[in-house]
């Protein structure tokens, strides 16, 4: 969750706020296996995971975005199911 999180973060709104969100997931990462509560094999697959869950989710903010702003001048927002 903290990776896809920091990938959301650092694709919609760039590097100044996906460094230190990352930090934060990695932070959270490594204290999962320093308190025993995960194999280091369990974080990196959730790494992976999370970071292709929150880049994909942040494609779709984009082309939400794009499509919502072309031609007026509203805003909505679509969360797939």
């Amino acid at each position: 969750g903290s990776f896809a999180l920091a990938t959301g973060l650092n694709e919609i709104y760039g590097r100044k706020v996906g460094i230190p969100a990352y930090l934060m997931a990695f932070f959270i990462a490594s204290s999962r296996i320093n308190d025993n509560k995960h194999y280091f094999s369990d974080v990196v697959a959730g790494a992976f995971l999370g970071t292709w869950i929150g880049r994909s989710f942040a494609r779709q903010y984009h082309l939400e975005w794009q499509i919502s702003t072309g031609e007026s001048p509203t805003l909505s927002f679509t969360i797939p199911l």
